[in-house]
């Protein structure tokens, strides 16, 4: 996978894992834990960063909706974006689904914003995000 953003990075691959096999929408409390999916996004930087952006992740319902949603910097802050550095950087920073979700199939979707502003980096490609995968959560 390679999907460029704007002129300056790279989304070049991602690792999905889960605590179970299958998420169910039935998730006591209790076992909020292993109802957890775990997104690590792997970027390249292709120039330097002229703004300092966030990343987003959105899981989506079928409809549209975005049923949940978590916003950080690249590797939650520790990674300089505007330090004329092109090196290769990570963000592991997504622990979503632990509250009772409700059945059904979801899209996950990924892009990059400026907090200030709201103004998404534009995928080259088209669109202003990338879907990643599905997950199917059983009733």
């Amino acid at each position: 996978m390679s999907v460029t953003l704007g002129s300056q990075v790279a989304l070049v691959g991602y690792d999905v894992k889960s605590q179970t096999p299958t998420l169910r929408a039935d998730a006591s409390v209790s076992n909020l834990k292993s109802q957890t999916v775990e997104l690590t996004l792997h970027w390249q930087a292709l120039q330097e960063m002229s703004e300092s952006y966030t990343v987003f992740v959105h899981v989506v319902d079928a409809s549209g909706a975005v049923r949940t949603q978590q916003d950080n910097p690249p590797m939650n802050g520790t990674y300089p974006q505007r330090s004329g550095s092109r090196a290769s950087m990570s963000a592991t920073s997504i622990h979503f689904l632990c509250r009772r979700p409700t059945a059904g199939d979801y899209v996950l979707e990924v892009g990059l914003y400026l907090a200030d502003t709201g103004a998404r980096l534009p995928i080259v490609e088209n669109g202003d995000h990338v879907v990643l995968s599905q997950l199917h959560v059983t009733p």
